[in-house]
């Protein structure tokens, strides 16, 4: 017997020995580091042998363990499929064992945080190693980014950096390289883009290689390769954020310095043939002399909007249904600056059209924030107002130049030839062509804060600001900090927000701006007079506090004008025969049509101005001094006082206040309406009156958290308040019906581990009825101990009425828990008690 036993205990050490002589570390391959809590994690064990019986475990950082999974397998590899719902956000070490080996990796569980508004940079920051991503994404973190837009294709390690922008709580916004793809353009002849001399357009990237044309058949199969698989890339990571830009400064760019323009190659021009019957129109300087009213066949009316429709158009929707191919859910969008420059191939109704997010920046709001960047989002709405959202791009360094509408190369070299000084240039600075720059723009704070709240105002759903890297340590972080704090709180109610239709159409004229080519001399003509009108005008109306948007030609012919009260020309010296009867139409039934003295187009029934929306551009080329474009709030406000005189009776607008240096804008939400009040001044604070039509007895001044006094002026029907505004500074006011009174808390004794958790949130008014609109409201879950927990968050309460619902993690901690929450509009607070068991 003893031999037996002796023989079995033999056995028993060898086989032990053998086992972990022969046993070996066992490979735990996961997709990435850092998980959202509810994603479900793949998790693969890899040996060099048959596992037989693995045990995988969930351990804490104390090295307890949380879960444990125990399967079988007879091969080399084993997959798990771990749910994360029930466990705890937190750090956590995957621990694999087996008679073949061990292993382990450690792992984060990120809190999954409630919707909220992006807000972040573009560029802006160099990142090149690990350690530099880890470090930099942390900071963005901690100075409130929530945002990363970047061109990361083969700049450094883009599944690191998604990885880490998860954990950070930051979403990634990748810009896709999708355009030009030069070897296809030195391969293909017959496929390259050709100004009008017959010679080929060179790449801006490399002036020696030539730039394939938008219709190119090649180009296309190979940016439809590339698109994939750059979404391929990204579209795993929770931190990418179902959005991409695609390449910025891509449109059908002339050579003004040659007077030249694009395209011509056989393929545009044998496809404007097959739709029109006309061969394709050679710029001249006799086009620009035409006048009045044009047929809708008009040659150079269709060349210009077959360059924009068929050409950049068509490219953009052929990205659109290439993507959609592959993931529909992502928006895509452009990094563009001139969205309405016809000769540049970019119309709202065609080269946005095709696209789910309405993205550009634009250099004049760089130097004119509050009016330009309102501008750029009206026009971007044209033909483009329902479900898209609005993302800009703002400015946020200290730049050497602005390259603005109001100068171009080409215009300046006539100034100078002309022996005419326009702008101040600066002192040994020049352009690619050498020609000087004309603008230093100072980003002080309240450059910052016109820009945010203005944008805010005009409807952006996202906000992102830039800088090229190497400006990464010019950003003004600590004002950036302060919008993100705001962001933070009050972001769930802008994204519910909606924009309240203007009472006065202001006509943004394709036509018009076809007939102002600037690659064609005519006589130094201004080649942005209408545009630049446009602007002058929508200023005027801005300052004067009169609702106004833009409106195309397309929806006047479909009918939009039945919504305005008054329709303005600015400058319109070219005009469609279908849109003059659709404008004589409108006023035929009553409606109202003004138009200045610098157009030239004629429709009887409209009423003359006395006002030319022409002057601003005088007004700057005759002020020597960059100023010009600050000072011009004097300039501006001259022409407000007029335009109050003719508009108020007619338009009779909401809100007005003493100072036309201050913009209202109007929002709604829920049946509640909203103000926005900014100051446009970057300088001076402000303190001014406004007046409300009607009696408004609970207006809250959101971001002070406090409801303001107001009187009720009974015989005029309006009520009076004041407020007090620093430089550039921006106020949310909610016109509520009753103000909230109470909040209630309605969740149970008891919730078990594992279970679900319901609270519900009731914001009442003093007769205990549901308070209306939207109330940003923050709601925090306070474990015993009194550290605060993953759940909650700023939510928008809708109506008074909220219900989370969260899953008491296995791992939460057993005892009483509060519930605190806090109305940030009133600052009415509440808490309430359940027990984790």
């Amino acid at each position: 017997m003893k031999t037996i036993l002796k023989i079995v205990f033999l056995l028993v050490i060898t086989l032990i020995t053998y086992e972990q002589l022969y046993a070996t570390s066992l490979e735990i391959a996961i997709h990435r580091t850092n998980y959202i809590r509810g994603e479900v994690i793949s998790v693969t064990i890899r040996g060099e042998s048959p596992l037989g019986k693995v045990k995988l475990f969930f351990k804490d950082e104390k090295n307890s363990i949380v879960k444990e999974y125990i399967k079988e397998s007879s091969s080399e590899n084993l997959s798990f499929e771990i749910d994360t719902c029930e466990i705890a956000s937190g750090k956590y070490n995957l621990s694999v064992e087996s008679k073949r080996g061990r292993g382990n990796k450690e792992i984060e569980i990120i809190p999954r945080k409630p919707p909220f508004f992006p807000f972040g940079i573009c560029a802006g920051v160099s990142l090149k190693s690990k350690e530099d991503i880890e470090e930099k994404i942390e900071r963005l973190a901690k100075r409130n980014i929530t945002l990363l837009q970047l061109h990361p294709w083969e700049t450094f390690n883009l599944p690191f950096l998604l990885d880490v922008c998860t954990k950070y709580g930051i979403e990634f916004v990748p810009v896709a390289s999708v355009y030009y793809n030069l070897k296809i353009a030195a391969k293909y002849p017959e496929e390259r883009m050709k100004y009008s001399n017959g010679k080929d357009k060179p790449s801006w990237v490399n002036p020696n290689m030539p730039t394939p044309c938008f219709l190119s058949k090649h180009n296309r199969e190979k940016i439809s390769e590339l698109l994939k698989k750059q979404i391929e890339a990204v579209r795993d990571y929770p931190s990418f954020k179902n959005h991409m830009l695609i390449n910025d400064d891509v449109q059908m760019v002339s050579n003004p310095m040659n007077n030249l323009m694009v395209c011509y190659c056989n393929n545009c021009k044998n496809r404007f043939k097959d739709l029109t019957g006309l061969d394709a129109p050679l710029p001249s300087p006799e086009i620009l002399k035409k006048r009045g009213i044009i047929p809708d066949n008009d040659p150079w009316y269709l060349w210009m909007k077959f360059r924009c429709k068929d050409v950049m158009g068509d490219y953009n929707k052929f990205l659109v249904e290439e993507k959609n191919k592959i993931a529909p859910e992502i928006k895509l969008g452009p990094a563009v600056q001139p969205i309405f420059e016809p000769y540049w191939g970019t119309s709202p109704a065609d080269y946005l059209k095709p696209f789910g997010l309405l993205s550009s920046y634009r250099y004049p709001g760089y130097s004119l924030p509050s009016w330009a960047q309102l501008m750029q989002i009206d026009l971007m709405l044209m033909d483009n107002r329902e479900g898209k959202d609005i993302a800009i791009i703002a400015g946020a360094v200290e730049a050497d130049w602005v390259l603005n509408y109001l100068g171009s190369y080409g215009w300046i070299r006539e100034a100078e030839e002309r022996g005419k000084h326009i702008f101040e240039y600066m002192e040994g600075k020049k352009d690619t062509e050498g020609h000087p720059y004309f603008f230093k723009v100072h980003y002080t704070p309240a450059y910052y804060r016109a820009q945010f709240y203005s944008l805010l105002a005009g409807g952006a759903k996202m906000i992102s600001w830039f800088g090229a890297p190497k400006h990464e340590h010019d950003f003004n972080w600590e004002e950036l900090k302060k919008l993100g704090e705001v962001v933070k709180k009050y972001g769930s109610l802008f994204l519910k927000l909606e924009r309240v239709p203007a009472k006065v159409g202001l006509f943004a004229s394709f036509t018009a701006r076809a007939y102002e080519a600037y690659e064609i001399p005519s006589d130094n003509r201004d080649p942005w007079k209408s545009l630049n009108a446009l602007e002058d005008a929508y200023r005027t109306f801005l300052q004067a506090q009169i609702p106004v948007e833009m409106v195309s030609e397309e929806e006047i012919l479909s009918g939009r004008l039945k919504q305005y009260k008054v329709l303005i020309l600015p400058n319109i010296s070219v005009m469609r025969k279908s849109v003059y009867r659709e404008i004589k139409r409108y006023i035929k039934q009553g409606g109202i049509v003004y138009y200045d003295t610098s157009t030239e187009v004629k429709i009887k029934g409209a009423k003359k101005l006395s006002l030319d929306f022409t002057d601003w551009f005088r007004y700057l080329m005759d002020n020597n001094y960059r100023r010009a474009w600050w000072d011009s709030l004097d300039f501006h406000r001259i022409k407000a006082e007029e335009i109050k005189k003719i508009f108020y009776p007619i338009v009779k607008p909401f809100a007005t206040s003493d100072s036309s240096n201050l913009i209202i804008k109007e929002s709604e939400g829920n049946g509640v309406k909203y103000l926005w009040v900014i100051n446009a001044d970057m300088e001076n604070s402000r303190t001014v009156t406004i007046k409300l039509k009607g009696k408004h007895s609970h207006i809250n001044d959101v971001f002070s958290c406090k409801f303001l006094p107001s009187f009720y002026l009974e015989k005029e029907n309006l009520t009076k308040l004041s407020l007090g505004l620093a430089p550039g500074s921006g106020k949310l006011l909610a016109l509520y019906p009753e103000r909230i009174d109470k909040i209630e808390i309605d969740v149970p004794d008891k919730v078990k581990r594992k279970e679900k958790l319901e609270i519900k949130i009731s914001l009442l008014d003093r007769n205990r009825n549901l308070v209306k609109g939207i109330q940003p409201t923050e709601i925090r879950l306070i474990s015993p101990g009194g550290k605060e927990s993953e759940y909650g968050g700023y939510f928008a309460v809708e109506n008074g009425r909220k219900v989370l619902t969260y899953t008491i993690a296995l791992n939460d901690k057993i005892g009483k828990w509060k519930v605190r929450v806090e109305e940030l509009g009133s600052g009415r607070k509440r808490e309430a008690i359940f027990e984790v068991e």
